[in-house]
């Protein structure tokens, strides 16, 4: 992984955590300022200037759009590995969304709230996700490219799904957080 993907990686999470944390019970300006990220990349794109030689000499029209996406749809098809990849994948970003939403619940009445309580939990369980993220990044690039890329997928789904499943069978709250540096 690059710099610019393991930075957002290694500090998003815990300045997720920590702004949930600052925020307490204002917790839906979290998912305002979420959606506000989705709209300024947007005006970005609006705005941005492709060169004039790069740009398509052909008039826009929906029916090239709906065309194009038919002829993807048909290549998927063909393929029945990149169609299984291309739907578990997807899945599992729907999966991820979900998660994301509902740790705040896990923090906040789940774990116990002994020694690090919730909002403090959380801000610690983005940061491990962050961690984990950044340490399974480099070690997978490690060996990714002598590795067979089906099993080492299957691998990093089934540890992306177990991960959190194991988390929630932990005795305290450290050993659910551990559980998520593998995430």
């Amino acid at each position: 992984a690059s710099i610019a993907e393991t930075i957002p990686d290694l500090l998003g999470y815990p300045i997720a955590g920590v702004l949930v944390a600052a925020l307490g019970s204002l917790i839906g300006v979290a998912f305002v300022l979420d959606s506000a990220t989705y709209v300024i990349s947007g005006v970005l794109l609006l705005v941005m200037v492709a060169p004039r030689d790069e740009m398509p000499t052909a008039p826009f029209h929906l029916r090239t759009i709906w065309d194009e996406m038919l002829e993807g749809g048909r290549f998927l098809i063909a393929r029945r590995e990149l169609l299984a990849n291309t739907v578990v994948s997807s899945i599992a970003q729907v999966a991820i969304g979900v998660e994301v939403v509902c740790s705040i619940l896990y923090a906040s009445q789940v774990l116990e709230q002994g020694a690090l309580g919730y909002p403090q939990n959380y801000a610690f369980l983005m940061t491990a996700i962050g961690v984990g993220s950044v340490i399974g990044g480099a070690a997978v690039g490690q060996f990714a490219a002598k590795a067979p890329k089906g099993p080492l997928g299957l691998l990093g789904f089934e540890g992306r799904g177990g991960a959190p499943a194991i988390a929630g069978f932990g005795a305290s709250p450290w050993d659910r957080l551990a559980a998520c540096l593998p995430v």
